[in-house]
């Protein structure tokens, strides 16, 4: 997930979390990270709690200690399987390695997580039941659910995470503002790839990627490099390409 930080030591109620980030491709999902040394403690537990009520669109909370303590690990797990697939609790333990007289770095290791496959189907399980549920919702859900175990069996960087009623879903690619929208249409009985560039008001970025069409074309299956949109702040092109190619070209706009 990649995040940019809204603040730090942001103040709620009578704590501070120590870091609120935002999910560059989900505009209202909001991550907060709190650290503690030593080991956990109930009232930090409380205190991510308070976050997660107090902070309008946080989604994800992330407990980092020296040691989390098995009490603490359970109430995780806990509210990882008794909430909505919507919000995600991670607790992760850090320590610093050193390797010869290398400076010390640090390892995270996560001690607890969502289990994502388990909550998306008992999710998508309860939205199929939802009476008035359109079929279109019906296929897509179907589709995305396929789509998730492929990427997982292929061992693939891109996750889908949730169960998705929506005609696409924008993976990140490492650098903000830049996406990959995979997308599917009932309609037209179709389905897509689109490279987007969201916050890009000047164009730098499409003018870029124009200019290096023909290379891009030559090292992939593009067909075609798509729409200026003058008048938007982010801008689709309907094309598939190698995502090393496109990655790489990307990386040296400025």
């Amino acid at each position: 997930m990649e995040l940019e930080v809204e603040a730090v030591e942001h103040r709620v109620g009578l704590f501070r979390a120590d870091i609120l980030a935002r999910a560059t491709d989900e505009a209202d999902h909001r991550v907060i990270i709190e650290n503690q040394f030593g080991r956990t403690n109930h009232q930090h537990l409380g205190q991510v709690l308070t976050y997660l009520a107090g902070v309008e669109g946080t989604k994800t909370i992330v407990w980092i200690a020296e040691t989390i303590q098995a009490d603490h690990r359970a109430a995780i797990d806990w509210l990882n399987t008794n909430t909505t697939e919507e919000f995600s609790f991670f607790a992760i333990e850090i320590s610093l390695w050193r390797i010869g007289n290398s400076s010390p770095a640090p390892r995270f290791s996560v001690v607890a997580s969502p289990n994502d496959w388990t909550r998306t189907a008992r999710t998508a399980a309860r939205e199929v039941g939802e009476v008035g549920l359109a079929e279109r919702h019906h296929i897509r859900m179907a589709y995305w659910a396929s789509f998730a175990e492929y990427l997982s069996e292929k061992k693939s960087p891109f996750r889908i995470r949730r169960a998705n009623k929506d005609h696409w879903f924008e993976f990140p690619t490492g650098r903000s503002g830049f996406v990959i929208s995979a997308t599917i249409s009932t309609e037209k009985k179709r389905i897509g790839v689109e490279f987007y560039v969201h916050r890009d008001p000047d164009k730098v970025a499409f003018r870029a990627l124009k200019a290096q069409q023909e290379e891009i074309e030559r090292d992939s299956a593009s067909r075609s490099i798509g729409r200026n949109c003058p008048a938007k702040r982010r801008c689709g092109s309907p094309f598939i390409v190698k995502v090393s190619t496109l990655l790489m070209k990307a990386n040296t706009w400025t």
